[in-house]
């Protein structure tokens, strides 16, 4: 997301841009969360956590660190699952 911060009339203002897949501007709110961007930790935690297995602080750290390091993995990767797809499904 940018913020573009401005003074109209003497008044702070800003608002809020994000770039859309096909590369254009589109004006959102300002005030909306930023949504997060989940990491190989995130996958892995939510893999054993489906399969039963509770995390500890270990793993909460793992987790944290692996997020840190890989961010926005696993949309990529979604991501080009999804186009792949699209090229093979009639």
């Amino acid at each position: 997301m940018l913020t573009l911060n401005y003074e109209h009339g003497g008044e702070a203002r800003s608002a809020c841009f994000e770039v859309t897949k096909a590369g254009k501007l589109r004006q959102v709110d300002c005030s909306r969360p930023r949504r997060r961007k989940a990491g190989l930790g995130t996958a892995i935690k939510a893999a054993t956590t489906a399969v039963g297995i509770k995390p500890c602080g270990g793993c909460q750290r793992r987790a944290a660190q692996l997020d840190a390091a890989t961010p926005g993995l696993v949309a990529g990767l979604l991501d080009r699952l999804r186009l792949a797809w699209r090229r093979v499904s009639p």
